[in-house]
């Protein structure tokens, strides 16, 4: 099995630290930290004991999911999932890639073919530092009233509420009108290519009948359960493209390193793409930072403070800008020395003319560089569909008053993007009310979710696929 470079670990590490954190542009919700979970849960559901939760079906079968380690293979957690959805009288597909690879689908047809797709990844990321756990990285023990495990953020939670979902819908004694597909996939954590990219490619029957996607990539700010200042319903995303520098020597890139760095930290127009402009819409009114709604709201009124705009975190930048970043200069195994690249392209950005700008030919003497092809869509999804008002719909019902709208995540990349590419609207949707210091363990050590969320998370996502699978 191909293991991760320490570039690839370190970009990992941050696109996904970024994708659940994106949401806190003021980064006022630091005081969490410290906070008692009985702000956003009841101090009945808080106290409740270990024993209590793993009766609650759900719980056991996330615990069971998450005991099985898919880090490097996800031919094991295909299987219990195959078990979950044949128990329901579904027929799942278990496609077998070698080397432990595997995706899954099962369809539970409804009165029309066309689909609604409950999209999940098998796989977790690995886990680095197993010793430095509180608990076994792989048994999802509970310690009310979190549940502690690898993929228990990312994304296991989601898939086992997606799995009930087709489930109650499979134990309806009507059809549903729309079709609906549980489509969980492999090397998420790696780019795809054996799992969505593969999937679109190699089943066109399959894919063709996929009207619209439901998976991973929404955010919410809570600050106690009957208040969330914002909860966001992903459409778009950056293109991102890796790229390399190479010379025979190392000065010339670490000149060229320097000279990049330089140029990030100049002053750049911010660009308002469609998709940032209908975010900020939504999510400029939440901002309690003075500073930063009022940042916020000269960006799209176009009248920028460049002081102001350079002072504003850079993960608000990002959201304005196209960006080349690069990383150290290290020796290359084929000889010399190598520089990874990344580029960051806003929705609507042709690579092209953003290299022209921000890697003129002057700076790239005695370097050879090169990149692939963006991967992604250029446009995001509408937030002008059925769907969407659906989702935002029964999240309203369940939390009245909260201000909902589309999310744009500026640093990071899921598998919406294959699917976007592909012509399919695709929407992150999280129906958890988790607080959003959570986020930050995904994917490091000791990641876990808090269980009264989770479980109501779970209902909340049931309801929303009951609702639209019978949208025409």
């Amino acid at each position: 099995m191909p293991k991760y470079t320490p570039f690839e670990s370190a970009h990992r590490r941050t696109a996904r630290r970024s994708l659940y954190s994106s949401a806190l542009l003021s980064g006022l919700l630091v005081f969490a930290l410290t906070r008692s979970y009985s702000q956003l849960g009841s101090l009945e559901e808080a106290s409740r004991s270990r024993e209590y939760w793993e009766s609650v079906a759900e719980v056991r079968l996330l615990q069971r999911y998450i005991a099985i380690d898919t880090s490097e293979r996800e031919i094991e957690g295909a299987r219990f999932l195959a078990e979950q959805l044949r128990a329901a009288g579904l027929d799942p597909v278990l496609e077998e890639l070698g080397d432990g690879r595997a995706n899954l689908w099962a369809i539970l047809e409804g009165e029309q073919p066309e689909a609604l797709v409950l999209h999940n990844h098998i796989d977790v990321f690995r886990v680095a530092q197993p010793d430095k756990w509180d608990f076994p990285p792989f048994e999802g023990l509970i310690d009310p009233p979190f549940l502690y495990g690898r993929g228990a953020f990312d994304m296991k939670s989601l898939a086992i509420a997606q799995l009930e979902a087709i489930r109650a819908l499979a134990a309806s004694p009507s059809k549903p009108l729309r079709s609906v597909i549980f489509l969980a996939t492999a090397d998420e954590e790696r780019g795809s290519r054996l799992g969505v990219r593969w999937i679109l490619r190699e089943h066109p029957e399959l894919a063709q009948r996929f009207r619209v996607v439901l998976t991973e990539g929404g955010v919410v700010e809570p600050l106690r359960v009957s208040e969330v200042k914002y909860w966001g319903i992903e459409t778009a995303q950056k293109r991102f493209v890796e790229g390399e520098a190479c010379a025979m020597s190392r000065e010339p890139l670490e000149w060229l390193h320097d000279q990049l760095a330089r140029r990030r930290r100049e002053f750049s127009v911010p660009i308002v793409t469609p998709e940032v402009a209908d975010f900020l819409h939504f999510y400029s009114p939440t901002r309690q930072d003075d500073f930063l709604r009022s940042t916020l709201d000269a960006v799209l009124a176009q009248r920028v403070d460049p002081l102001h705009f350079r002072a504003s975190p850079r993960y608000l930048r990002s959201l304005f800008l196209n960006e080349l970043v690069a990383f150290p200069v290290e020796k290359s195994a084929a000889g010399g020395f190598r520089m990874r690249l990344a580029l960051h392209l806003l929705p609507g950005a042709e690579m092209a003319a953003v290299l022209e700008e921000k890697l003129p030919a002057w700076l790239a003497h005695d370097v050879s560089i090169s990149f692939g092809q963006p991967l992604g869509a250029m446009r995001g999804s509408s937030r002008t569909t059925p769907t969407f008002e659906r989702l935002v719909e029964i999240l309203d019902e369940r939390h009245p008053g909260t201000p909902i709208g589309p999310h744009f995540l500026p640093r990071t990349a899921t598998d919406a993007r294959f699917f976007r590419a592909a012509g399919i609207p695709t929407y992150g949707f999280s129906p958890f009310l988790f607080f959003t210091t959570e986020s930050f363990r995904a994917d490091t050590v000791n990641e876990r979710i808090n269980l009264p969320g989770y479980v109501a998370g779970v209902d909340t996502y049931v309801e929303a696929v009951r609702r639209l699978a019978q949208e025409p």
